[in-house]
């Protein structure tokens, strides 16, 4: 593995969709030909077909008989039927459950397909929940991922003789976990290694589970298999939200066109727990001990079970296992159902965790991980007992302290106290006057290149924008921020907006200390979650049920199948320079770091994760309406920022927003107000409270975590209510709710509460802007730019700016030598002109009155 690039969140799924043998041929309406010749199918053959794993899909059932669905609209007596909410109307195209044609073959490009397995990666929910399908899922978006049962090399040879030349990846989890457990036959992953060399494909290692748990290498060190790419979560983060994707240098090494960003990708917090977390597993002994627990675990489970009569079959590989109520053995999905799932709720199974806590399994998607916590578990004679696990450990000799926080906090005690990463780069802080320098920065980000693509996790962060190398963060606190080479800056930045009450504020450090001492993720339900999502829904407007997610960009990707879901339609509208994360269908004429490296477009998205995202110039209702007009009964919502953040600051004209809610109305649309820099941060309620507009549906993120990963997406009841489980529509993440998120946000949204807050933020920020637009006038230059409450923007251009395209006539160039200018005077805005700046409660007078001093300095010097 040469390069690594962090995400903030865990990894998406791969799907399948099976049709069942002698089906009827299935007309294409729109190309006019039968989906087996379009696909190189045949009427006997299985023909499957899927989506990628940057768009969340949803898995396909693969049982057979009765539960199957078949492809052919015609036999409408064995179609699923419509959600209850849908209003779909006939003579769109096709979504995943409404078994219809997909778009003609110009749509979905050859060269695009990926081969999955059945049983891998999002079969876990469906699995579980015994979902056949998912409503919002565009068959179209489907269309290029190919399925084989797992252990099945005939089928992966076969589809790569009907596909040849166009099959890009093959992407599985070197040990299933998300149908139960289930290994490789023994040359399962050599042959597909070298059936992917052979075809000029890439190999894919979904290593979300496996990574760090097989063996310290992973899955590829214990079967000694090297794939081309790797995908990390989970161990990676030590129990914080983190997620990565790694490989070889020339293909990772990107300070290339392909874009993928997160706000908080890297975030300190998660990258110092993954980095404990992996020295702990690197001392002698780890995995011996995980080993052996394990084995004593899963041959006890399996003895009692059949010395009681029961069919049971299971296994291990260190510190995973997994068992089956069926006699086995178990190499694929189908061999999975086979098993008792009636007997498995019926008697569950658990073992004993640390602090007596209990976990129940489930058949499908439960496994158990072993720990060095947890008490060894031995059945003797159809009997429990635990036995002291430190025991075990001390005997094999490896160190082990219970308590992280004791060792942690020993050692922040130390004066000499430093955090030492691999490159021997010192972090600290240091408050005093200095001359400026970036040598250090320079150091550890001329390191970090070789490290991970372009050096940085997410794109804006390499100033590629304003030209030089970006400045490396040491630490932060209030509205300051200190660099590696100690200089010091007041901060407008805010963490991209989640800082509104200041950095490190010490109510939400002491909190989440608190909270960290139960534990840092749960993988279950916690009384916290309640708490924020009782808040957030009496603060904003248009939510009356919430779904707590893990970034921005997921929030954006389970609203935008839940629109499709309701509506049953498929198109959506964006706006020119709007952002809303970095999933397939939104990366058109998009915002945010898009804008600033200048990317028309990014590689790996193929036209028909696009063809269904209409766009339209910011404060452009005519367009909006043409396009109503145009695809009439097909548009299923209309997304956008009410104030756009992602192109600078562009705020909508006076009746824009309610133009649009009248438009959604009047053609049976939804409306999306993408909130997630605006939420919380305009008013208490949103930029909708602030603007009175209620949208159907919202977007959050950013201030609602505090500082730490997070996102959600909410709106009305009875369009929530479709989200599983409590409806059809499949949307999930490991680290969804976690407590430390959740307690962040509920101390932030209490301090933003009290009164005079709002008040606060706008005063100060209407210092600031117009402190800034008045120098720049002074000193001869074009500028104009604008505030609401504790965001704001500038733009060196006449103005005024209503769109991207107004936006884009800004002299760039000459951002680029004040943001300079700015930075070596102490004062840390954006690296774009194409982002907004973020006001804090923690920000001073002082701090506006040294701002706007600096910014007259650096116009007169420009």
């Amino acid at each position: 593995m040469a390069m690594l690039a962090h995400s903030s969140s865990s990894g998406s799924g791969v799907a399948q969709m099976k049709r069942k043998k002698g089906r009827d041929r299935v007309a294409n309406p729109i190309a006019g030909g039968p989906l087996e010749d379009r696909l190189g199918g045949s009427n006997d053959e299985e023909l499957t077909v899927g989506d990628d794993s940057v768009e969340a899909v949803m898995a396909i059932s693969e049982s057979e008989g009765e539960d199957s669905v078949p492809l052919n609209p015609r036999l409408s007596a064995y179609r699923s039927p419509p959600p209850p909410t849908s209003r779909r109307k006939p003579g769109l195209p096709p979504m995943v459950g409404d078994f219809e044609s997909p778009y003609n073959r110009d749509l979905c490009p050859s060269g695009n397909r990926i081969v999955s397995w059945g049983g891998c990666s999002l079969s876990v929910g469906v699995a579980t929940l015994g979902l056949p399908d998912s409503p919002g899922v565009l068959i179209v978006a489907t269309h290029d991922t190919l399925t084989s049962p797992f252990n099945d090399l005939l089928t992966v040879e076969n589809l790569f003789e009907r596909h040849k030349g166009e099959i890009i990846v093959v992407i599985l989890e070197p040990v299933v976990g998300n149908s139960g457990f289930i290994t490789p036959k023994p040359d399962f992953l050599n042959a597909l290694h070298r059936i992917t060399k052979e075809n000029d494909a890439l190999l894919i290692f979904d290593e979300v589970m496996t990574g760090f748990r097989l063996a310290y290498g992973g899955g590829q060190e214990y079967f000694d298999i090297t794939p081309d790419l790797t995908t990390l979560v989970k161990i990676l983060g030590g129990g914080f939200l983190v997620g990565a994707y790694s490989g070889r240098m020339e293909m990772v090494a990107l300070a290339g066109p392909m874009y993928q960003a997160r706000t908080l990708s890297g975030n300190p917090l998660a990258t110092i727990a993954g980095i404990f977390t992996l020295k702990w597993r690197k001392e002698q002994g780890s995995y011996e001990y995980l080993d052996k627990v394990t084995g004593e675990l899963i041959r006890g489970i399996l003895d009692a079970g059949k010395r009681i009569g029961h069919e049971i079959c299971g296994g291990h590989i260190s510190g995973r296992f997994g068992f089956f109520l069926t006699e086995g053995p178990v190499y694929s999905l189908k061999d999975a159902k086979k098993s008792d799932t009636d007997k498995q709720g019926q008697k569950r199974v658990s073992c004993s965790l640390a602090n007596a806590r209990r976990a129940s399994i489930d058949q499908r998607s439960g496994l158990l991980w072993l720990s060095p916590q947890v008490n060894a578990l031995r059945i003797k004679g159809g009997q429990r007992r635990e036995e002291n696990a430190m025991a075990a450990i001390s005997g094999i000799g490896l160190s082990w302290r219970p308590k992280l926080s004791q060792r942690s906090s020993s050692r922040a005690s130390r004066s000499s106290s430093r955090c030492r990463i691999s490159s021997q780069i010192n972090m600290s802080i240091s408050v005093e006057k200095k001359k400026f320098t970036l040598k250090k920065s320079e150091e550890i980000f001329n390191a970090a290149k070789d490290l991970m693509p372009g050096g940085v996790n997410s794109p804006v962060r390499a100033f590629k924008s304003v030209g030089g190398q970006p400045v490396v963060i040491d630490s932060v606190k209030g509205s300051h921020m200190w660099d590696v080479d100690g200089n010091e800056y007041i901060d407008y930045v805010g963490s991209w907006g989640p800082a509104i009450i200041g950095h490190a504020d010490d109510k939400v450090l002491a909190a989440l200390a608190e909270t960290m001492k139960k534990g840092t993720s749960f993988g279950a339900p916690c009384a916290l979650e309640n708490v924020l999502a009782e808040m957030v829904i009496s603060a904003v407007p248009s939510i009356e049920m919430v779904r707590f997610v893990n970034s921005g960009t997921e929030a954006c990707m389970g609203v935008l199948r839940l629109a499709r879901a309701f509506t049953g339609r498929p198109k959506i509208i964006k706006f020119e320079g709007c952002y809303h994360g970095h999933a397939d269908p939104f990366l058109v004429k998009a915002g945010s770091g898009v804008a600033t490296l200048g990317l028309p477009d990014s590689p790996g998205v193929p036209m028909a994760a696009t063809h269904d995202t209409l766009t339209s110039p910011f404060n452009d209702l005519l367009t909006v309406e043409n396009l109503f007009e145009t695809h009439k009964g097909e548009i299923a919502a209309v997304i956008l920022e009410p104030v756009v953040g992602n192109s600078g600051f562009i705020t909508p004209k006076p009746d824009f927003l309610n133009a649009l809610r009248r438009i959604t109305k009047e053609n049976d649309a939804l409306l999306i107000f993408d909130e997630v820099m605006t939420g919380f941060r305009l008013a208490y309620g949103g930029a909708q409270e602030y603007f009175h507009i209620t949208p159907d549906l919202t977007t959050l993120g950013k201030i609602i975590g505090g500082g730490l990963p997070v996102g959600a997406y909410g709106g009305r009841r009875e369009i929530m209510e479709m989200v599983a489980p409590a409806g059809p529509m499949y949307q999930a993440g490991t680290l969804s709710g976690n407590p430390l998120a959740m307690i962040a946000g509920i101390c932030t949204l209490k301090r933003l509460k009290e009164q005079g807050s709002y008040e606060y933020l706008d005063k100060v920020t209407g210092e600031l802007i117009r402190g800034i637009l008045d120098a720049g006038k002074r000193t001869g230059h074009e500028i104009c730019g604008g505030y609401i409450s504790g965001m704001f923007g500038f733009f060196f251009t006449e103005g005024p700016v209503y769109s991207f395209g107004d936006a884009k006539k800004s002299d760039t160039e000459k951002f680029a030598r004040f943001y300079w200018g700015m930075l070596e005077e102490g004062v840390y805005f954006a690296p774009s002109q194409y982002e907004a700046g973020f006001m804090s409660l923690a920000h001073s007078s002082e701090d506006i009155q040294r701002t706007i001093a600096a910014a007259e300095k650096v116009f007169r010097r420009i």
